[in-house]
């Protein structure tokens, strides 16, 4: 999978946005836009791909679970997980498929941050995951 370069200059240009970035499911080359260092970045990609790692595979793990449905019901169950995010006291970090949103809560809302991370990675082959 590709990085999402365009996405990731919308997140950085958002106000409230402290940085942005994303990473190849690999792990071996990482974007950011944004108030990190080279540091900061590298270790920021590095959880938030292996906590994805960790995420989809306990989605899944619940998708095998809730996968039994009620007569006339043709979907139902959950589905494998598409991100994740953290809210800490000033921020919150937000991880849809392989790109990163860093945020001021003072300064920015989570759902609309998330809801474009959403639609424009709704394609993002997550298997790779």
């Amino acid at each position: 999978m590709t990085i999402n370069y365009s996405l990731i200059d919308e997140l950085a240009k958002l106000p409230g946005v402290v940085a942005a970035g994303g990473f190849t499911y690999r792990g071996d080359q990482k974007v950011y836009r944004g108030q990190l260092s080279d540091a900061e970045a590298e270790s920021i990609a590095t959880a938030a791909r292996a906590t994805l790692e960790t995420m989809r595979m306990q989605g899944d793990i619940l998708k095998m679970f809730t996968t039994v449905c009620s007569p006339g019901v043709t979907e139902c169950g959950l589905e494998g997980g598409k991100g994740f995010a953290v809210r800490g006291p000033l921020r919150t970090i937000c991880v849809v498929s392989n790109a990163f949103c860093i945020l001021d809560h003072q300064k920015a809302s989570v759902t609309p941050i998330l809801r474009l991370m959403l639609e424009r990675q709704a394609d993002a082959p997550d298997v790779l995951i």
